[in-house]
């Protein structure tokens, strides 16, 4: 089964509902084999990366308290215990997300999409690191498998920014606005993420149909 995904890496609903979808595939369909493919999509393109703490930003783009913050943060974070996952919002800082992307189309290009995906997820929510840096990133890829002097080489070279930006223009001109998106079988649309629930009805549905 064909399954696409449209997310960001500064997106911590695409991290949860990945690895919700994850669980689901693994518990649900084990003898399934499912063709995942990840389109690139950047919620804040212009954003700097500075080194700035996320909840600092938070703070100021809401024009709320830092205590504020932390309670729709900590709200956001109980979907994530849900999927085992950690969220440590005062460890994260700013990161452009492209290098990021571009990592994540290399790693594809070596099968390696899933396993660099989590890497990115957990360094960026978990681990405070700033994803937009070459070297944060090259320890990503070779904890994942792959050769730390092309990786570093494919960040320096500024690869797979032509793939990003296909991307880019995939998702404008389907008028795609908001993510998690994901589409089963080119055919059914789930946004957000969803629960186990609806991730298992409509992986059913697909399968009945092919």
């Amino acid at each position: 089964m064909n399954i696409t995904i449209f997310s960001d890496f500064a997106c911590p609903f695409c991290y949860i509902g990945k690895s919700r979808l994850s669980r689901v595939m693994k518990e649900n369909y084990p003898d399934i084999e499912f063709d995942i493919k990840y389109v690139s999509y950047q919620l804040q393109p212009e954003l700097e990366s500075n080194g700035k703490p996320y909840l600092d930003n938070i703070v100021e783009q809401r024009h709320i308290t830092k205590s504020q913050a932390m309670e729709i943060f900590h709200s956001i974070n109980e979907f994530a215990v849900e999927e085992n996952l950690v969220l440590d919002l005062e460890k994260m800082v700013l990161a452009n997300t492209f290098n990021a992307h571009r990592l994540h189309k290399y790693a594809a290009y070596n099968k390696l999409e899933n396993e660099v995906y989590d890497r990115i997820m957990e360094a960026y929510f978990g681990n405070g690191k700033d994803i937009s840096d070459f070297q944060v990133l090259t320890e990503i890829a070779v904890s994942a498998g792959l050769p730390e002097e092309e990786a570093r080489e494919v960040l320096e070279m500024n690869t797979y920014a032509d793939e990003v930006f296909f991307d880019k223009m995939d998702i404008e001109k389907g008028s795609i606005t908001s993510v998690p998106l994901f589409i089963f079988g080119n055919k059914y649309v789930v946004t957000g993420a969803q629960s186990e629930e609806i991730f298992i009805d409509v992986i059913k549905t697909t399968l009945e149909e092919e």
